[in-house]
């Protein structure tokens, strides 16, 4: 709860004899969950201050600029220049090298880039490295080979049947997405595992402000494996997920 973490790290600030850069990320982490984006801002200005002058850690600095970039992007109404400090504020955080998870970092950076058109490094940023290509075959009955099978799959809908989707809520749009009335469709390359989870996902194509979106939402979606003679089986598998304006989103 957002308003419960922001008393406590104010509680925890006012009790500090000491700069307390934590305690300052914090406070702009709960703000820019509350939507206070100007106030996060200044919050995250304050933690990377209080880190500098204190040498570290990194993970709090990262932290902190990350949640900068979000408070800029959030309050950018996608003008280019506070764009481009949110970009430069994302970069810092991911060069720190001191994230657990830079996932949330790099598809928010991922969203910028597309928005101020550089789509080409938007999709590889969102390259996902577990998320290998498929192999290269010459002919399609050869898809399915011997040399192939200690790994995924390619589904024929003949002998390895299709992943059937049991849980797969639709993409959300973006506010300034659906501001700006984007919408189209993303396709994306995934593994799905014999447990018909998806085991990686990453973009083959892109659209404007949403290719992030829809590769969260795949993340979510659960399926009835594929078999390869009534077995289980991890196989490739291609999603396409399709933006509308006017209604929900098909899949």
């Amino acid at each position: 709860d957002a308003t419960r973490a922001l008393e406590l790290y104010r509680q925890a600030r006012k009790a500090s004899d000491q700069p307390c850069s934590l305690c300052s990320v914090g406070i702009a982490t709960a703000l820019n969950r509350q939507g206070k984006s100007k106030r996060a801002e200044g919050e995250a200005r304050r933690a990377l201050a209080e880190a500098e002058a204190a040498g570290g850690p990194e993970n709090i600095e990262a932290w902190a600029y990350n949640e900068l970039g979000n408070a800029l992007y959030a309050r950018s109404k996608l003008e280019p220049k506070i764009l481009a400090e949110a970009e430069e504020a994302y970069r810092r955080a991911l060069a720190l090298n001191a994230l657990e998870d830079d996932w949330p970092v790099r598809s928010n950076l991922a969203t910028i880039l597309e928005w101020l058109e550089r789509p080409e490094e938007a999709l590889a940023l969102l390259q996902d490295p577990k998320c290998p290509s498929p192999p290269a075959v010459s002919l399609p009955e050869d898809r399915n080979s011997e040399l192939h099978r200690e790994g995924p799959v390619f589904v024929d809908g003949n002998r390895v049947k299709i992943p059937t989707k049991i849980y797969a809520p639709a993409p959300q749009y973006a506010v300034f997405a659906r501001k700006k009335k984007s919408q189209g469709q993303v396709i994306i390359q995934s593994i799905i595992d014999q447990e018909g989870r998806i085991r990686c996902a990453t973009p083959l194509t892109s659209l404007q402000g949403l290719t992030a979106s829809a590769i969260n939402t795949v993340k979510q979606w659960r399926f009835e494996p594929a078999t390869l003679e009534g077995q289980p089986v991890e196989v490739y598998y291609n999603l396409t997920l399709n933006f509308s304006i006017s209604g929900s989103q098909r899949l």
